[in-house]
């Protein structure tokens, strides 16, 4: 058994680099779906693997069996209408290893890069480049069982952020750092009855950031600067289903804001915050906050007034 650490993120294109590489085609299918389990076969080229995983995130383990082929077509009788096709390619990439996935089927135009690390220390510490898109390391609409169960429309998803600007809301996971620890800044919706953070819609003359900086301060009065590629989980209305949050380092709580007659603001640390359960709404942006946070290498920030 392994322990398998990964994250993943959407891609607007191939970069250059990796439209030379070789290519594999994969058909998987799922035997087992738990709710924190599965149980799947592979056929990777020509070689056949049955694969069992526990967990969920940025971490889970894995035991793998090899299969011949008799068994592995015995078996894919069992997993009809839960397959996935996709080509692969594999390499080597800052010492981690790097997948690009590209899905068939009525997945076609999804594209996906996979990073596995060696602990979660690594993955804290990655630098995201710039050709990569939005982060879905926690989002479960791309498991790759749901994908193979109940498959997101590819022509729904902001693979390119300032381009498709009807496809997301944006908002802002709010980081601060007061007397030596992290906390998270939330808000309450307008009728105060759900923990959330500052969201807003897309600004055709605004870009994304830009946005999500502004929201901050009108809904919760945090000034600060956006660091890194936003994560993307479920938002759920009839005309956008997908949330962008980008983190922000807050410098500056002002006393006063916009909507303060509105909405509570509450700081928490975020060792707290990952246990509340009022915070479900918002827990796996936490999640993904607490990643970031503990691979920073420069932890010291302007003072922050409150």
């Amino acid at each position: 058994m392994t322990s398998e650490i990964e994250r993943k993120f959407l891609l607007p294109e191939l970069p250059e680099f990796a439209t030379s590489l070789r290519f594999t085609d994969i058909s998987q299918g799922y035997l087992h779906l738990g709710e924190d389990s599965e149980i799947r076969i592979r056929k990777k080229g020509k070689r056949y693997f049955q694969t069992i995983k526990k967990g969920s995130g940025l971490s889970r383990e894995e035991t793998e069996i090899i299969l011949n082929r008799k068994q592995f077509l015995n078996l894919w009788k069992l997993t009809e209408g839960a397959r996935i096709e996709k080509t692969r390619a594999s390499l080597d990439y800052q010492g981690h290893l790097m997948e690009f996935d590209i899905f068939q089927g009525n997945l076609n135009g999804l594209k996906m890069v996979e990073i596995e690390f060696k602990d979660q220390q690594a993955a804290a510490e990655f630098e995201v480049p710039a050709w990569m898109g939005p982060e879905v390391t926690y989002d479960p609409r791309f498991k790759n069982r749901e994908l193979a169960t109940s498959p997101i429309k590819p022509d729904e998803i902001p693979f390119k952020i300032e381009e498709e600007k009807d496809k997301y809301v944006v908002g802002s996971i709010l980081a601060l750092r007061k007397k030596g620890k992290w906390n998270v800044v939330t808000i309450t919706s307008k009728n105060k009855q759900r923990v959330i953070f500052p969201k807003g819609q897309s600004e055709e003359n605004m870009s994304a950031p830009e946005v999500a900086r502004m929201e901050a301060i009108e809904e919760a009065g945090a000034e600060g600067q956006v660091w890194g590629n936003p994560i993307m989980i479920p938002y759920e209305t009839e005309s956008v289903t997908n949330w962008l949050l980008f983190p922000i380092e807050v410098r500056k709580l002002n006393r006063s804001w916009e909507e303060k007659s509105i909405r509570s603001r509450s700081v928490t640390p975020i060792e707290t915050a990952i246990e509340r359960p009022d915070f479900d709404y918002i827990h796996t942006a936490i999640e993904h906050l607490q990643l970031l946070l503990r691979g920073k290498k420069n932890q010291e920030f302007a003072s922050v007034s409150s």
